[in-house]
């Protein structure tokens, strides 16, 4: 039900409503809803945005997450990982830290997570891979500010940045986090 409501499927779209039946699942001890609720948190979805809830419950999600085999999830066998790792990487509602970061994507793309081995062909693919990645995270015109997935394109586009690439820098300066 929370699905329908957080992709207006059947039902008109409704975050509140896509909040509140992720709750209830996540409060029972559902890893999927938690991680849609951390996700709900990040975003300001359905709820007001607060990134130490969203810690909070992508750690919850990734605990039962890691301790069931991955097949349990064949669509996100890391996402509640993945996610934590994004947060780590931005520095939202945690420190940043690249250890935790690294760790965290290692732990998730060794689920199988797309996004996490994605990111780590980033780390340890040139300033192009890093900056193309964080590009195709953008909504529409490039220069307008508005970014589909912010975290995302924040992560990659950091690394081409230490990276030194100027334009990577540029875009990076056009995300807005808070």
């Amino acid at each position: 039900l929370a699905w329908a409501y957080e992709t207006g499927r059947g039902v008109a779209r409704d975050y509140a409503a896509a909040f509140y039946w992720n709750e209830r699942a996540a409060k029972n001890g559902f890893a999927l809803a938690q991680d849609n609720l951390a996700r709900a948190y990040k975003l300001g979805r359905g709820v007001e945005r607060d990134y130490a809830a969203a810690v909070d419950w992508y750690q919850k999600a990734m605990e039962i997450e890691l301790s069931e085999p991955p097949e349990a999830r064949p669509h996100a066998p890391g996402a509640a990982t993945h996610g934590l790792a994004l947060m780590y990487a931005s520095g939202l509602g945690v420190d940043r830290s690249f250890d935790q970061l690294h760790e965290l994507l290692r732990q998730s793309a060794s689920r199988g997570e797309s996004a996490a081995i994605r990111h780590l062909r980033a780390l340890y693919g040139s300033r192009d891979d890093a900056l193309s990645l964080g590009r195709d995270f953008r909504r529409g015109d490039p220069d307008d500010g508005i970014w589909e997935e912010p975290e995302e394109a924040y992560f990659l586009l950091s690394i081409a940045t230490e990276l030194g690439d100027e334009m990577a820098a540029s875009h990076l300066s056009a995300i807005d986090l808070k």
